[in-house]
């Protein structure tokens, strides 16, 4: 058993071709022995993932801040802290944070390598 706890983490910073500019982020399981991919992300003011999708669902929960989830077909919605978003499979979506507030995020998906 481990208890992670958001409030302390250190997230480092991460950058990737989806965000539109560098997060923070901490990834509490090493790659390959977990059976769910979860990071805890922190989103500056304005800055979010490019719209992708996902091979199983996501689920998003906003831990402070601000957050928006927008779809291709299904419009826009903010969310906040104790809220949960869930992305189901192959939805195209896009998430991070609304123009005038961060978002610190936890976000949890099917890990990719027990999909093949």
């Amino acid at each position: 058993m481990r208890v992670l706890r958001f409030a302390v983490a250190q997230p480092g910073p991460w950058q990737s071709p989806n965000i539109t500019a560098e997060v923070h982020k901490w990834v509490p399981l090493p790659a390959g022995q977990e059976q769910v991919d979860i990071s805890f992300i922190k989103f500056p003011p304005g800055v979010c993932t490019t719209f992708h999708v996902h091979a199983t669902d996501q689920m998003l929960i906003a831990v402070d801040g601000i957050g928006f989830i927008e779809t291709t077909t299904g419009g826009r919605a903010e969310f906040r802290p104790g809220d949960m978003v869930h992305c189901p499979a192959g939805e195209r979506h896009r998430h991070g944070a609304v123009q005038d507030a961060h978002l610190d995020q936890v976000s949890i998906v099917i890990a990719n390598r027990l999909l093949q």
